[in-house]
């Protein structure tokens, strides 16, 4: 909603007070009657954030994670909530929200320097943007914004049983937030680079995996999870270019399984699943394509 704000005069003053106090350190946290720093002091002293929750999902990698929240719609996961900052009674209400915001930190970045351009791949990989106006996870402050659907808080656990989340297994999360359709949705917003969805491909699954799934303990689920991530093709997009589809066999793993697959010109087909036990903590990781020769 637009306002009038931008037809009343502002006096060259009180922009150049606005632009003072934009450059002083914000007051600590808890203390909002904080004196400004001095000029000698960095106007933009770090910040310190506990996690108050970590995220539990079937992505073990970042290869293979979806780019946006809510693509992944069937998918479910679980928000653990750390009990030395979130009590019960934070929760209270929250079952009363559809959907919440997960804020998260990007904890698998290795970079020591972030880029300033990035190469989103809805735009092929070879075009490049500010990383500031992409979703990319490489950003001066690594912080990721998730709109997932609540299917259930469990207060006694301090557990939110989610859907839809586009975050690695083990994710720290900074914040959770209601999602408020009326303030949320912007009708008429707009993105020229992504200004709709990407096309889903088919995912088929060859007669070997069937068998695989069919009587393995958790294949349901694992078709679901599967389904899920190829449908939006997780290859880079210079390998996403090629009319005749992609000889290579590529990995991704799901929970405690790897799911092998190849780009045919009109599907995607998983054609092995292999039972693989989940990274160890502070493992390597990386989101560059996996082919089964890196595995």
């Amino acid at each position: 909603m637009r306002d009038n704000a931008s037809e009343i005069p502002v006096h060259p003053r009180c922009l150049a007070r606005a632009r003072a106090e934009l450059l002083s350190a914000p007051p600590p946290l808890g203390n909002p009657r904080a004196a400004p720093c001095d000029a000698n002091m960095n106007p933009f002293p770090p910040l310190v954030a506990t996690p108050i929750a970590v995220i539990r999902s079937p992505y073990r990698e970042r290869f293979g994670v979806p780019r946006q929240a809510g693509l992944a719609r069937a998918t479910a996961a679980t928000v653990v909530c750390n009990p030395q900052l979130v009590s019960p009674e934070a929760l209270r209400g929250l079952d009363m929200c559809s959907h919440v915001w997960l804020l998260a930190v990007f904890h698998h970045n290795g970079e020591a320097k972030t880029p300033s351009t990035v190469r989103p791949p809805r735009l092929g990989g070879n075009t490049r943007l500010g990383c500031l106006a992409t979703r990319s996870p490489y950003r001066p402050n690594p912080i990721g914004l998730s709109a997932v659907a609540l299917d259930r808080v469990d207060r006694t656990r301090l557990e939110l049983h989610v859907h839809g989340a586009d975050l690695v297994d083990g994710t720290p999360i900074v914040d959770i937030k209601p999602y408020l359709p009326y303030a949320d949705i912007i009708a008429d917003a707009h993105c020229t680079w992504a200004a709709a969805a990407p096309d889903p491909v088919p995912v088929q699954f060859s007669a070997e995996v069937e068998q695989v799934l069919s009587t393995t303990v958790g294949g349901r689920e694992l078709r679901v999870w599967a389904q899920d991530s190829l449908r939006w093709d997780p290859r880079p997009g210079h390998r996403r270019t090629d009319p005749d589809g992609d000889a290579r066999i590529y990995g991704v793993r799901l929970g405690d399984f790897d799911v092998r697959f190849r780009r045919r010109v009109d599907a995607i087909e998983v054609v092995e699943v292999v039972g693989r036990p989940a990274p160890e903590p502070g493992s390597e990781d990386s989101d560059s394509p996996r082919t089964i020769e890196d595995s």
